[in-house]
């Protein structure tokens, strides 16, 4: 009985898409799914949203927006009044 649960967790399907460029990618189970959202935070997407879950038969789909943190300079400018 236990064999029977476990083949029916390995079904799912995890797909990963990222709203702004249309990226899909697909994950072997949700521990995976965690592991990679986890990374963006690594990478410096620190603003990620999760916009969407669908769950469609034994598909769940996770759409995203990457929010980066920009490591460009900014410019700060002073400005002399009379």
């Amino acid at each position: 009985m236990l064999f029977c649960v476990f083949t029916q967790a390995q079904k799912k399907q995890y797909w990963l898409i990222d709203t702004e460029t249309k990226v899909k990618k697909k994950v072997k189970d949700s521990v995976s799914a965690v592991k990679f959202l986890d990374s963006l935070a690594q990478n410096n997407y620190f603003f990620t949203q999760l916009k969407e879950v669908k769950v469609k038969g034994t598909a769940q789909k996770f759409s995203m927006i990457k929010g980066r943190i920009s490591t460009k300079p900014m410019l700060i400018f002073q400005i002399q009044l009379p």
